[in-house]
């Protein structure tokens, strides 16, 4: 026989024979529903540990509406991860996806594909190499936006150690791809840059 789970039990005057069932319905909810986003292991204590955090949306708290002993709170607004240390808010998952990965540039007049980005997007990028001596801590940075079919790359015209920037990124590709060429001929020669690109929906 299954019971919802009932608080106040037992109460004065209840028999054993009576509260045994509801008792041992909520040890069995218990388990059930901390199971969902913890692991549960009855035999070891030190097995017990989160699975997932649920949360549902609320408002930003107001500055300094920590709960008393605490020195932050994590929660979701509108969908997205947030932290509160008492007088400031941050997003914690701002950028949605990534991609690492590498890029040689084999022109300075001909754009090539760097990697393959999501439709209907904005990001960043930073693409940067330290595996050859002449040239560490050469690097670019970039923003990129993509539309159903296109993306549209923009250069900060960055460099360390040089006299011009490493990587241009093209403004319309034409295609989902980010598309880069060398920024001159120091840098078209064979070695590699390493990419970061973080990105989230438009």
């Amino acid at each position: 026989m299954t019971f919802p789970y009932t608080n106040n039990i037992p109460q004065a005057g209840q028999t054993k024979a009576f509260t045994q069932p509801y008792i041992l319905n909520n040890f069995e909810y218990l388990e059930k529903e901390i199971g969902k986003e913890h692991n549960f292991d009855p035999t070891d204590a030190t097995f017990m540990y989160h699975l997932q955090a649920s949360m549902p949306n609320k408002a930003d708290p107001a500055p300094g509406n920590l709960l008393t002993g605490t020195n932050g709170s994590y929660y979701v607004n509108n969908g997205q991860a947030k932290f509160d240390d008492g007088t400031n808010t941050f997003f914690m998952n701002f950028w949605t996806g990534y991609l690492t990965g590498s890029y040689t540039p084999t022109s300075e007049s001909t754009y090539t594909n760097v990697v393959a980005v999501p439709a209907n997007v904005f990001g960043i990028c930073y693409f940067y190499r330290n595996n050859d001596p002449s040239f560490d801590n050469s690097a670019t940075s970039g923003q990129f936006t993509t539309g159903a079919a296109s993306c549209y790359g923009m250069t900060n015209l960055s460099d360390s150690g040089g006299s011009s920037t490493p990587i241009q990124l093209e403004f319309n590709t034409g295609t989902l791809f980010l598309k880069a060429r060398a920024g001159s001929t120091r840098y078209n020669d064979a070695v590699a840059f390493k990419y970061i690109i973080m990105y989230r929906p438009v």
